[in-house]
């Protein structure tokens, strides 16, 4: 270990974010894009958000620097994160479900920890409550969802489908209604979620095309994507590599690293203030922290985590973090798909095989043809 390596990476990533700067990079900031094709998300915050990484319209995207140009099928990301028919045919895949792990990481509104904001923290998460007027913009106003879903930051709501939550997407055919079910797509522009076994996005009988987690991904998706009776209609865009977003907290990180903390914030902000929820000072200082080094460690990791969400960062950011093995050593958890009441539905149970991370992990092997070529490699430790 060598602190001199933060310094050097510090220096590093400030001059790539200075030259992608001068370039004309910047955070996506459009809060109105695609409003006049759907109307949903209303909320500006949450539509910027939404649309972070897809909008390629008239010009290159401002914030993504790299990107994987291929094109996106049918089955791909974006087709397995859209929502059912309304009986259940194959209008949508409604595959990726984001794990309880993943889903506690997104902060409440007061941009704060769930276990850590006052508000929430002594909260049973699982309870089972009616849905309020004052939640109405997320959840239809009524029906019954868990407490965890409620109160979030927008990035909770403009990438995670929840149960009794809305999925922004369009009927294709507004004359004759895909979904004609008024509890099911009250609105042309918005699918209301049910997770349950018999539900709308339930698993039913079937061996594939559900989430195993009780909840749906929204990022990568267009609120403008039209849900046809013969597929999902696809909008295919470039996939962000590296991005400007992640600079800056890559940049963030390397500050606190070398205890430069008020760099660290103003970067870290940056982010935060995009994602709209509370500065870090905003955020603690209402609850009496003042983050030292070691608690604005935490603070820029888990950032990392949310803000990067489903954009191939994690994995690798664990292991270098150390964190790998802790994380990836059990089976993940969601809730319990195969109940047919919200009451039964909202208790956590495992949902996946076994998955198994060793301190080997932690390096890949090097091949070995590279090892027989060269009589002085010996392979990393446990291989």
């Amino acid at each position: 270990y060598d602190p001199q390596k933060w310094v050097r990476a510090k220096e590093a990533i400030k001059q790539a974010i200075d030259a992608a700067e001068a370039a004309g990079y910047a955070l996506y900031m459009k809060d109105d894009q695609y409003k006049s094709q759907n109307k949903y998300p209303e909320n500006g915050i949450e539509r910027r958000l939404r649309l972070t990484i897809l909008d390629w319209v008239g010009s290159p995207n401002p914030e993504v620097i790299f990107a994987d140009s291929r094109g996106v099928g049918l089955y791909d990301f974006q087709g397995k994160s859209t929502p059912k028919g309304v009986d259940g045919s194959e209008y949508g895949y409604n595959g990726v479900g984001p794990t309880w792990a993943m889903l506690n990481r997104f902060y409440t509104k007061n941009g704060l920890p769930w276990d850590e904001d006052p508000e929430t923290k002594n909260l049973d998460p699982l309870e089972v409550v009616a849905v309020d007027a004052a939640h109405a913009a997320h959840a239809k106003e009524g029906v019954k969802t868990i407490k965890f879903n409620l109160d979030r930051e927008p990035r909770f709501y403009a990438w995670i489908g929840f149960q009794g939550g809305y999925f922004e997407i369009l009927n294709k055919e507004p004359s004759n209604p895909l979904y004609p079910t008024p509890n099911f797509m009250p609105e042309a522009g918005r699918v209301l979620l049910d997770f349950t076994k018999n539900g709308n996005q339930g698993r039913k009988g079937r061996n594939n095309n559900y989430t195993p987690s009780g909840y749906l991904n929204k990022k990568g998706t267009f609120p403008n994507q039209l849900m046809a009776k013969n597929g999902v209609t696809v909008i295919s865009h470039p996939w962000p590599l590296l991005r400007l977003g992640d600079l800056y907290l890559s940049y963030a990180e390397a500050c606190v690293e070398t205890n430069d903390l008020a760099e660290a914030k103003t970067y870290i902000d940056k982010i935060r203030t995009r994602a709209g929820i509370p500065t870090v000072d905003a955020a603690w200082s209402a609850i009496g922290v003042t983050p030292d080094q070691d608690k604005l460690r935490k603070i820029v990791r888990q950032e990392r985590q949310i803000e990067l969400y489903l954009e191939n960062q994690n994995f690798w950011d664990m292991r270098r973090w150390l964190l790998a093995k802790d994380a990836f050593g059990h089976k993940a958890k969601g809730l319990d798909i195969e109940a047919t009441s919200i009451e039964e539905f909202a208790k956590l149970k495992e949902i996946v095989f076994e998955r198994a991370f060793s301190d080997a992990n932690y390096l890949l092997p090097i091949p070995i043809d590279d090892i027989n070529r060269n009589g002085n490699l010996i392979n990393n430790p446990g291989y």
